[in-house]
């Protein structure tokens, strides 16, 4: 008896040393956050935006995510299809293949 009594005073006795050591300790120092980076590249030159004045020409473009052509139109009559094969720059458009209707006209 006397043997578990002593057992449990040092046990309490070293969980109280154990909890005392570790309240008693300082805290790790937090590091010093780091600078944010800065700009060294110069300021966009802003575009001056499109005048009203100044038309398109009647050209309108439509990319086909799926076939990977462009369609294009002037003054809304079908002109042909850009496919990115095309020697030449600008490149001019042709007609789609056989396999491929002609798109009806766009209505301005």
């Amino acid at each position: 008896m006397r043997r578990l009594r002593l057992s449990a005073a040092l046990a309490t006795l070293a969980a109280a040393a154990y909890g005392f050591a570790g309240c008693a300790a300082t805290a790790p120092v937090a590091p010093r956050p780091e600078a944010p980076p800065i700009n060294v590249s110069a300021t966009p030159v802003p575009v001056a935006p499109a005048q009203s004045g100044q038309a398109d020409n009647g050209w309108n473009i439509f990319p086909d995510p799926t076939t990977g052509e462009i369609a294009v139109y002037h003054n809304g009559k079908y002109m042909g299809v850009i496919t990115g094969n095309e020697p030449g720059d600008p490149p001019m458009p042709h007609k789609a293949g056989a396999n491929g209707p002609e798109p009806p006209a766009v209505t301005p």
